[in-house]
């Protein structure tokens, strides 16, 4: 969820362009190589595993991660490049021979303006296909690359671990997670309830940014209450504008248990403030 001004004077609104993949574009990936072992990283909203690689275009990092109320692995990629701002890309993502479901590329805002971060989502059943090839086959119009993925499996294992730890530890049990058939997510797609009136005004003037990650508590009513931030915007008035906003005025499909019944369960999130 980016939230952002843009030049044309549209403020707050959700800003994200779209590149096409080229017809004529080279099919030969570049092949990287690993630089080291997996190391892992668990904090209080996320689990994380990361591994450095030889590139051509120099030294890059690949990072898996598993947010405890998402269905979906995150791959991130973190290269030299040229800085991008909130944009996807078309791409083909192969594991061997067999081609996963066509998906974008994330093209995400880095620390760091020499570097390109790319995010690319994938499916538990992608994962299974990815660790049985050992690798993953990327073609994209602003990255081509053939990146061995050893002991993935063992890895995705751990991260699996880690969120059954993560959830317990903020109250929701190992029984209530047995459970679980499906995390609670927005009734409608998000830009229905986050407009530009999001932004404090007194932020916007004053030029605050930041990224706000947080998680609440959705009821069986679908609407989230108990904001509990894990990682603040540095900023006091853009954090209280996330919470107000995602339990105020969104509405959420309550969780469901394994029969289809509703059940109470938490809902992670990432708000971004940004300006261009």
């Amino acid at each position: 969820m980016r939230l952002g001004r843009v030049r044309n004077g549209c403020v707050a609104a959700i800003c994200v362009a779209a590149v096409a993949f080229p017809a004529n574009a080279a099919t030969q990936p570049q092949a990287w190589t690993p630089n080291g072992r997996w190391v892992a990283h668990f904090n209080q909203n996320q689990c994380i595993a990361e591994r450095r690689y030889v590139s051509p275009m120099g030294e890059a990092t690949l990072a898996v991660q598993l947010k405890p109320t998402s269905e979906f692995y995150t791959i991130l990629i973190q290269r030299p490049g040229q800085y991008a701002f909130l944009n996807y890309e078309l791409a083909r993502v192969h594991a061997g021979e067999q081609k996963l479901e066509a998906r974008s590329i994330g093209l995400e805002p880095s620390a760091h303006k020499n570097m390109r971060i790319h995010s690319i989502g994938a499916t538990r059943a992608d994962t299974e296909v990815i660790a049985q090839a050992g690798g993953i086959l990327i073609q994209s119009p602003s990255l081509k690359a053939e990146i061995p993925l050893t002991s993935f499996k063992s890895l995705i294992a751990t991260l699996d671990k880690c969120r059954t730890l993560l959830l317990a530890d903020w109250g929701f049990a190992g029984k209530e997670q047995e459970l679980l058939g499906k995390f609670p997510e927005p009734a409608a797609d998000i830009r229905k309830y986050i407009d530009s009136d999001v932004y404090p005004p007194a932020s916007l003037v004053n030029g605050q940014v930041g990224t706000v990650s947080a998680r609440a508590s959705v009821g069986l009513d679908g609407r989230a209450s108990n904001c509990i931030i894990f990682k603040s915007s540095g900023h006091q008035p853009l954090d209280r504008a996330a919470c107000a906003a995602m339990t105020q005025r969104v509405r959420y499909k309550p969780a469901q248990t394994k029969g289809g019944e509703p059940m109470v369960a938490p809902f992670e999130f990432t708000m971004r403030f940004l300006m261009r």
